[in-house]
């Protein structure tokens, strides 16, 4: 049975091992019997057993998709949904490499689910219809977020770059304590969205690594609409390259914790004051796809630790749109493009209210472009508005998208003269500066032990107080 290349499964229904599999053996096509090859090919079906319904028998034991088309030329909704329904019976399942069609949502919904493929570059279903999710994955567990499984290794891709429809490549709805791993997303509004309250999960390595094919990475929707993702939620090394924004997080919502991983946006023509890579607390909805109209905000509360945004363009690195609670840590800011396309900020509150943030370890910005002169800016902050930054990591900043004007990284809220009243903290230079009200102050042995607070917002012009 060597060197045979299988090009047909037969369905996994009634087989007696007598079935003629049609096969290639040294560039001859040849038809074998089923029995002759089925305990010597992984992934051929076999005959029914004893101890269980019919079926196929991949790797370790793990049920393939029989008679599912693998070059994607076929139509293989059926064969995969039957195959996806064997696995919430409580059959692990594997996707061995191949293109799989479907023309529906595949869904995935039970209390439980094993499911991997050999790598999402190489197994991946080819989700055929415009305006539908990709799959859907509703595994509830015991409803506390017991651990009840996995899926993993697997690619989805959607009929054309960029829609417009809402839809997501992976739905997570209503998932407890379930895990997605190693996953890639392309050709979809939404490459992952999360909704119905799926606490306790967690996503390992999402990818949307297709650049600009999908128009937003990861949606956490917000409690603005009953479709809430619930909270207690972690991304784990991400690597998302998006047109619209990497990460969405709705209004009134929180519990989101995102480690490492790499962000980056690209594909806007036009500058999108609006947008932000990662945006906080606001409905990812038509207003916001086009920058026509009133947005849905409310606060939120997100940390991240260790991720690299880089390659932003046209838009912020962070856009804050209402009372947010956040934390930054560890992080790279790198903007990497210039002129016309170069990021125009990294930090804005379009309505800062009393939100408070962190950035803690943060490092400066080492390359490329930012388009407006103050890279933060804190519209609508109340007088409990709070910034604290530790030591920006020394680096140069190159404003205005002319290369004209190059200036050592400060603190955001000093550099930006972009808060008038409120409180924040910051170091420069190894001298720690304190906002206090309207007015900022420093002092140290450096400066003789005098307090000095600075005349012009800017850290430029110091005096006595």
């Amino acid at each position: 049975m060597a060197n045979i290349t299988i090009l047909q499964l037969p369905q996994a229904v009634g087989l007696t091992g007598t079935e003629q599999i049609e096969g290639v053996q040294n560039n001859t096509s040849v038809r074998i019997p089923l029995n002759a090859i089925a305990a010597q090919v992984p992934g051929v079906p076999g005959p029914p057993g004893p101890t269980g319904p019919p079926g196929s028998i991949g790797p370790s034991g793990l049920t393939i998709p029989v008679g599912a088309d693998p070059t994607g030329i076929l139509d293989s909704t059926v064969a995969m949904q039957n195959w996806a329904n064997l696995g919430v019976l409580g059959q692990p399942l594997f996707l061995p490499p191949g293109n799989y069609k479907i023309s529906s949502t595949l869904s995935f919904s039970g209390l439980s689910l094993i499911c991997q493929g050999a790598g999402s570059n190489v197994s991946r279903i080819l989700q055929a219809t415009a305006g539908i999710p990709g799959i859907r994955l509703n595994i509830t567990g015991d409803g506390v977020a017991t651990p009840c499984g996995y899926f993993s290794d697997i690619g989805i891709i959607g009929p054309a770059a960029n829609p417009t429809d809402f839809q997501a490549g992976i739905l997570f709805d209503a998932c407890r304590g379930f895990n997605i791993l190693r996953t890639d997303v392309g050709n979809f509004d939404i490459g992952y969205d999360f909704k119905n309250n799926c606490f306790n999960s967690s996503l390992y390595s999402p990818s949307c690594h297709r650049f600009n094919s999908c128009n937003i990475g990861i949606y956490l929707r917000g409690f603005d609409t009953q479709f809430n993702a619930g909270n207690d939620i972690s991304i784990y090394d991400a690597i998302l390259s998006n047109k619209l924004g990497c990460v969405v997080v709705g209004p009134n919502s929180g519990g989101y914790h995102f480690f490492g991983g790499q962000l980056g946006t690209s594909g806007l023509t036009t500058n999108r004051d609006d947008l932000g890579a990662i945006m906080l607390g606001v409905t990812y909805d038509t207003v916001l796809q086009t920058g026509v109209g009133s947005l849905t905000t409310g606060g939120c509360t997100a940390d991240f630790s260790g991720l690299s945004i880089e390659g932003v363009n046209r838009m912020w690195f962070i856009q804050s749109y209402d009372e947010d609670t956040c934390g930054f840590y560890n992080m790279g800011f790198t903007p990497s493009q210039t002129g016309a396309n170069a990021a125009l900020g990294i930090l804005k509150m379009q309505n800062a209210k009393n939100s408070q943030f962190d950035f803690g370890g943060c490092l400066s910005i080492q390359a490329g472009g930012i388009l407006q002169t103050a890279i933060a800016n804190f519209a609508g902050g109340g007088s409990a508005l709070c910034v604290r930054e530790g030591p920006w990591q020394q680096g140069s900043l190159t404003v205005n998208g002319s290369g004209v004007s190059t200036r050592v990284m400060q603190s955001l809220a000093q550099q930006s003269n972009a808060t008038s009243i409120g409180t924040g903290c910051a170091r420069r230079s190894n001298l720690p500066i304190q906002m206090l009200g309207q007015m900022w102050l420093r002092g140290s042995t450096s400066t003789g032990g005098v307090l000095q607070f600075c005349t012009d917002n800017t850290g430029t012009t110091w005096t006595a107080v």
